[in-house]
């Protein structure tokens, strides 16, 4: 039943009158809460806050403009924008929004700030739910007319307190005595650990600001008393757009030694007996882009590209400004092999001398970054989805693209035959696809059934992103011989807002001896209403021995600044509570995904409070004592490729490659078992690859029909459950085999429908489930393109497109395992998932559908409501010790009670009896 507001109009502030509760179903098209007029040219603030009472707690917020006729101009999503909570309840959440009626340029550089379309006379606010149902109470909602937007707030940070340093005489002495620093990974049990010396350290890394700040000195001081024994030490191979020590790499000169080991120096003066991670910023030195045009990007119309703070734009030349953060200078192509041989040639004498330093028995790895925002991101304006840089169009990117083109297919009637086309064309012919073609405002993908110029572009793009890996992390390994670990960001990162297609390399570095570690930001929606993107895949990591590092940039709502680019965002959307919440969360759940974390002091300051440290120190003591457990058969494998969104036009419906992998995330959280990402192509390359009882085969699109009849008879055993999404086999020239394989048909007519459960379907899988068939609603502007239905024998239907008898939901039964099919990526609720595990013979961890983790040693539950819940664990495992020494009642073994509070984390040690 649906109860409305009444909204009353005066002096254009929207006040509440009457019953504000809502209780919306999940077919809801979402409510129309308010109607405002507008006019061009002016500025207006939208508030509201609202309490989310029941259901998954996800509510979207659509904002709605319409013209003088009523026509429908644009929609603009508002949920997660700018998150702010009111610091006495924790169940608030509150959304401000400035709207700017102009084509005038929005006042500062807010994320809430929009500037809509002009010609908007009116606007809706409409609230979708997110799930099956969900039960809200809308508690204020404003809309006024401002003078400006808001303004950029200045920064202020706490400075920590001074410490006394050792004299240079001491460091001196200690270094003599101390033994070289040998750092080991070991894949244990269900978690990679490190050991330097034989002697286990804990994987609690504080990675330093860049920016030149006496708080990345102190901290080591500081933090190191609150569990930290590994600190970064940040630097520049080239120019600097971040101060600190730079230019170290400098044209037809030899590094100084001397500038890098007085850097070093002064991070062990304040703390000798601290293991350091170099951070290596890789960029150009002076004169190089000038001396190299043909090796620096270049946009479609020719532009080079210029590196501007953490940016990328486009100019007619190449300069060189060498001030601190305003520094610009020239953005070397990804694909060029003149700049990846000088660096490397140049890291690995720097790693050389490092190594050879008595500084450098401290050193453990050796963080290598470069690109925009220090994380190896695409090298276009990621501001926009224009199209601008959507490709590079440098010289030495043609070649490297003509010559990868060669190499993939020999000749080029091979070639023409992949792409489908009668005309051959030679390799010296072909052409870095134009933003017309990437941005296809008229295809979904850029071919169905098989490869294209575009999708084969994006898959150098990887390619070269992997070369460039190796070629940085062969050259620490060589420079120390072989005693340093060495990382970087991971190709599969948290920053899902765009395609970052230069990262898809994980299939080429997974076996590479030279690669230890990769570092990943778990996602940018930091609720307690939101899971921990799992974006790496973390059970492919840990079988190659390599080691995860969530980054955690959850910085302290004490400190008063809301960052550099004046909103809450991640950084700072909470409160001090909220803070000591997230931050268990988010280490815990790094821990128990088989990983480490590292404490990201982004601007230098961001935990510099008593509290926010007494939150790391408590953390980190606790992360500390899990004792890893053998990895069990009883869990969900989620198998997704890495190429899926190579052939998505950017143009129509390009997010819905992201839907495909992570679209379940919510959904696995809550399912209370222990899961892992794995990747399809190593998968199918490693004939003795384990999985577990219950696999989620997210992404099947480019595995052929011999690789699906392998996996089928490879896993189809053992009582095990394969669900299978969306369309097997779609971007492969064996599609047709695959779907008559499974029993599937194109279906044109259920596009760009949901899925419902079948009513009138009796099956456990459905045990108290109606309606959609997700958990959260696809904000992002997804689309359902080229969807499938169930027609081979012995399927039994559980769902059906909407309004249709077309079944998109369905399960067959074997004799020793169980096929399941979801026509659509990722299209799950948690009930459907947690009574799947059920069939398999696994008991979800909580009674309720919470946020949780299990494994590593250690669980946790994200509470979603106020109450008491139920936990139970695997047979043979035991609650240890909670968190805090939060009360847990024993009910039997391996069964618990413990009361939370919504917003509240639960975390504890669990081991074997």
């Amino acid at each position: 039943m649906k109860k409305w507001l009444t909204l009353l109009f005066f002096s254009m502030i929207f006040t509440l009158a009457g019953n504000n509760i809502y209780d919306w179903q999940s077919n809801s098209r979402g409510n129309v809460v308010a109607e405002y007029a507008v006019k061009s040219g002016k500025i207006y603030r939208l508030q509201t806050a609202w309490r989310v009472l029941s259901g998954d707690g996800r509510v979207l917020a659509v904002l709605e403009g319409y013209d003088v006729k009523g026509k429908r101009l644009f929609t603009t999503p508002l949920s997660g924008r700018n998150r702010v909570y009111d610091p006495a309840d924790l169940s608030v959440e509150k959304n401000e929004y400035c709207l700017q009626l102009s084509e005038v340029a929005a006042v500062g550089n807010h994320l809430n700030n929009l500037k809509l379309n002009p010609a908007a006379t009116r606007l809706k606010l409409r609230l979708y739910p997110g799930g099956n149902s969900v039960k809200m109470e809308l508690i204020s909602l404003e809309f006024t007319p401002v003078t400006q937007l808001n303004k950029k707030l200045p920064q202020r940070y706490n400075q920590l307190t001074l410490v006394p340093e050792v004299s240079d005489a001491e460091l001196d002495r200690r270094l003599a005595g101390r033994q070289k620093a040998v750092p080991v990974l070991n894949n244990s049990a269900d978690k990679v650990t490190l050991s330097v010396n034989g002697k286990a350290v804990p994987l609690h890394i504080y990675k330093n600001t860049f920016w030149e700040k006496s708080n990345r000195l102190l901290a080591l001081k500081h933090f190191a008393d609150r569990g930290f024994q590994i600190f970064t030490v940040p630097m520049t191979l080239g120019m600097s757009t971040h101060g600190g020590l730079a230019d170290i790499w400098q044209l037809d000169k030899e590094i100084e030694p001397e500038r890098v080991r007085n850097e070093l120096r002064k991070y062990l003066k304040i703390n000798p007996d601290a293991l350091l991670m170099l951070d290596i910023l890789i960029t150009p030195p002076a004169g190089w882009g000038k001396a190299n045009p043909d090796e620096i990007l270049r946009n479609s119309k020719g532009e080079y590209g210029i590196y501007q703070h953490t940016r990328v734009r486009y100019g007619a030349s190449v300069p060189e400004e060498k001030n601190q953060r305003q520094a610009a200078f020239a953005c070397p192509s990804y694909a060029s092999e003149k700049f990846r041989a000088e660096s490397a040639a140049k890291l690995r004498e720097l790693i050389a001398a490092v190594d050879a330093m008595p500084e450098g028995k401290a050193v453990i790895g050796v963080y290598v970054n470069g690109g925009t925002d220090m994380q190896w991101l695409d090298l276009w304006d990621n501001k926009k989805f224009s199209g601008k840089g959507q490709a590079d169009y440098s010289p030495a990117a043609l070649r490297g693209y003509q010559a990868y083109l060669q190499a993939k297919y020999g000749t080029p009637e091979k070639m023409a035959q992949a792409y489908g086309s009668k005309k051959v064309v030679p390799f010296a012919a072909m052409q870095v696809p134009r933003p017309e073609q990437i941005w296809d405002t008229g295809k979904e993908f850029f071919r169905i059934g098989g490869s294209s110029p575009v999708s084969d572009y994006f898959e150098f793009a990887g390619v070269t992103g992997a070369r460039r890996f190796h070629a940085y992390a062969a050259a620490v390994k060589s420079g120390s011989g072989n005693r340093l670990l060495a990382g970087a960001y991971s190709p599969n990162g948290g920053l899902t807002g765009f395609p970052i297609h230069s990262q898809q390399s994980l299939t080429w570095l997974l076996d590479d001896p030279a690669v230890d570690f990769f570092s990943i930001v778990p996602g940018y929606m930091r609720e307690h209403t939101d899971p921990v993107i799992n974006s790496g895949f973390t059970g492919a990591l840990r079988r190659h021995n390599k080691l995860i590092i969530y980054e955690q940039d959850l910085r302290t709502g004490e400190v008063g600044n809301w960052g550099k680019w004046s909103t809450p965002f991640w950084r700072a959307h909470h409160n001090a509570d909220t803070f000591d919440h997230k931050v268990l969360r988010y280490c815990v759940h790094a821990f128990i995904h088989g990983g480490a974390y590292h404490a990201q002091d982004m601007d230098g300051g961001w935990f510099n409070t008593p509290r926010a440290m007494q939150t790391w120190a408590n953390v980190n003591a606790f992360t500390a004592k899990a004792v890893p457990l053998p990895e069990r058969f009883e869990r969900i494998a989620v198998v997704s490729g890495e190429r899926y969104w190579d052939f998505q036009s950017q143009g129509k419906g390009r997010l819905n490659a992201y839907r495909v992998r992570e679209a379940i995330a919510p959904v696995l959280q809550k399912t209370g078992v222990p899961f892992d990402y794995h990747l399809l192509e190593d998968v199918l390359r490693t004939a003795d690859y384990k999985l577990p009882k219950v696999i989620y085969f997210t992404d099947l699109s480019t595995a052929d029909a011999g690789d699906l009849q392998m996996l089928r008879r490879r896993y189809g055993r053992d009582h095990r459950i394969l669900v299978y999404f969306w369309q097997p086999g779609i971007f492969t020239g064996d599609r047709q085999k695959c779907l008559d394989m499974l029993g599937l048909k194109p279906e044109k007519s259920a596009r760009r429908k949901y899925i419902a459960a079948l009513p009138q379907a009796k099956d456990a899988l459905l045990t108290g489930i109606s309606g959609r068939m997700m958990d959260n609603y696809p904000y992002y502007g997804m689309v359902f393109p080229e969807v499938c239905s169930v027609s081979g024998k012995n399927w039994r239907t559980l769902g059906v497109f909407e309004k249709s008898r077309i079944p998109a939901l369905a399960v067959r039964r074997h004799q020793d395992f169980t096929e399941i099919y979801v026509a659509l990526p990722g299209m799950l609720t948690t009930k459907l998932s947690r009574n799947i595990v059920r069939e398999a013979g696994m008991m979800p961890l909580c009674d309720r559908e919470d946020f949780t983790g299990i494994g590593a040693g250690m669980i946790y539950v994200a509470a979603q409501s106020d109450g008491v819940r139920q936990l139970t664990l695997p047979a043979g495992v035991r609650i240890s010790e909670s968190f805090g020494g939060k009360k847990v009642e024993t009910v039997k073994n391996g069964v618990y009670r413990v009361d939370l509070r919504r917003g509240e984390v639960f975390a504890a040690l669990i081991a074997e009896k």
